[in-house]
């Protein structure tokens, strides 16, 4: 398989969220502590939808937790 090189033809697909109680034991191990499913998650795709900002402005300790989470590359 030849990997994409034009940036025009890269398709991200991702969730509405990462933490779901009924994906443990499909996408997270059971036991999984639920700080690190984003670091799981991330294992698997490249974006998310943080969907809570609907809500209320997260605070700014969160977007520095996201900012230094791993990315693929």
């Amino acid at each position: 398989m030849e990997a994409i090189t034009n940036p025009d033809l890269i398709v991200h697909i991702g969730i509405s969220g990462w933490s779901y109680d009924h994906w443990e034991g499909v996408l997270y191990p059971h036991q999984l502590p639920p700080r690190k499913e984003i670091d799981r998650y991330i294992q698997h795709y490249q974006t998310v939808e943080v969907n809570s900002t609907y809500y209320r402005w997260p605070p700014n300790t969160t977007f520095a937790f996201l900012a230094r989470a791993p990315r693929n590359s």
